[in-house]
């Protein structure tokens, strides 16, 4: 399941949490005296009776400020992920949690490559998009290490199409229906060790439908 994100850390390929992000470039800033440059007393007294130079400014004194900026950022944004968790819409479901018999409310939130860690629920006995119709991990079984997106794609499109029949009661290529499903990327295969394939039934032509899809024979 994407990874919501299609949710994930900063230098994570399609993160973002599930979206992909590049990989942000340090900061570097370089302090001191150019080679070569004298160096003055600062005893008391300073130099033949001048009075006493200031000592140079503390490379450390002047970043201070910034670093409570930066922690202060921090913490706030933290802050602002755990309100939305918290206070999140009460359709929202996080897709690491969707489970067997679920619908959704539309269709636009399953396309495109867009990572994603949430989804928009409806109750099934109203108008809905989409219907869950399994959740899994069976067909990626026996894989230690990620087999690459297409095959990851492949089984998951397989095991969707097998079970499409024995839910709906008609063969696929005599279905109005058409089959969804969400699985695992790179990203959540290995951060959030993410196995699951989530199999989904809506209509082919993406009209709504009301009430449950099984045993339907569309």
């Amino acid at each position: 399941i994407p990874d919501p994100s299609g949710f994930p850390a900063p230098d994570i390929p399609g993160s973002n949490y599930g979206a992909p992000s590049p990989d942000g470039a340090p900061l570097a800033v370089g302090y001191g005296q150019p080679p070569g440059a004298p160096t003055p007393d600062f005893t008391a007294g300073g130099v033949d009776g001048a009075p006493p130079l200031a000592p140079p400014l503390e490379t450390g004194a002047s970043r201070g400020p910034v670093l409570a900026i930066i922690a202060g950022l921090a913490l706030l944004a933290g802050l602002a992920a755990i309100l939305f968790f918290l206070f999140r819409p009460d359709d929202q479901t996080s897709v690491d949690a969707i489970v067997e018999g679920q619908c959704f409310a539309d269709f636009s939130q399953f396309q495109g490559d867009e990572v994603r860690a949430s989804v928009s629920g409806a109750e099934c006995e109203e108008p809905h998009a989409l219907e869950v119709f399994d959740v899994t991990s069976s067909p990626y079984e026996g894989f230690d290490s990620f087999p690459g997106q297409q095959i990851i794609e492949d089984l998951a499109f397989d095991h969707c199409l097998a079970g499409f029949e024995p839910f709906v009661g008609v063969a696929y290529g005599q279905s109005v229906l058409d089959v969804w499903a969400l699985y695992p990327t790179e990203g959540s295969w290995t951060l959030n060790d993410d196995r699951e394939v989530v199999c989904m039934v809506g209509l082919a032509n993406e009209a709504l439908t009301t009430g449950t899809l099984a045993g339907s024979g569309r």
